[in-house]
């Protein structure tokens, strides 16, 4: 079990460093509480859906790629602009650009709440939403791992976008 949380962290570290954004996860094969959770930092931002994609793991343990659970079908969004941040820890997350989330492993696990995944589904490129997502730090059976669980997915409405534009007019 702790392998496949460090492998979480070395694809997360990795898509930091290259500039792939933030890659956000969250561990569904969690079956009990964590002991401990700390929230590092909040993101609330209007992004865009460039779509999904499907992403193959590069780890080289005997798992990857195929039994690992790192590969599967991810969601990619460009964020436009933020609404609200808060970096609560040391090593919360800075402002982003770009998030790349798991809807679900090539296992068939979904990643994601189902709610999320709806409306994942019925999106198409281009569609503007709300994102919300935090950057929490576990502490579950003796392994600490990062996540960054999706908090809100909402698709903003053509009036919405109307009223905005008609705002930013007036500046």
């Amino acid at each position: 079990m702790k392998s496949h949380y460090l492998l979480h962290n070395f694809f997360a570290a990795i898509s930091v460093m290259f500039g792939l954004g933030v890659f956000a996860a969250s561990c569904a094969n969690i079956e009990s509480k964590p002991s401990k959770v700390e929230l590092l930092s909040r993101h609330e931002t209007v992004a865009k859906f460039m779509g999904t994609s499907y992403h193959r793991c590069m780890g080289m343990t005997s798992l990857c790629p195929d039994k690992c659970g790192h590969s599967g079908t991810i969601a990619t969004f460009k964020i436009k602009e933020y609404l609200g941040y808060d970096k609560l820890g040391k090593y919360g997350d800075e402002k982003t650009d770009k998030i790349i989330f798991m809807i679900e492993n090539n296992l068939k696990q979904r990643k994601i709440p189902e709610n999320i995944r709806k409306v994942v589904n019925s999106l198409e490129a281009g569609d503007e939403v709300e994102l919300s997502w935090d950057h929490v730090y576990i502490t579950h059976d003796g392994s600490s791992f990062p996540e960054r669980p999706v908090r809100k997915l909402k698709k903003r409405s053509v009036e919405n976008l109307a009223t905005r534009q008609v705002t930013d007019l007036m500046k």
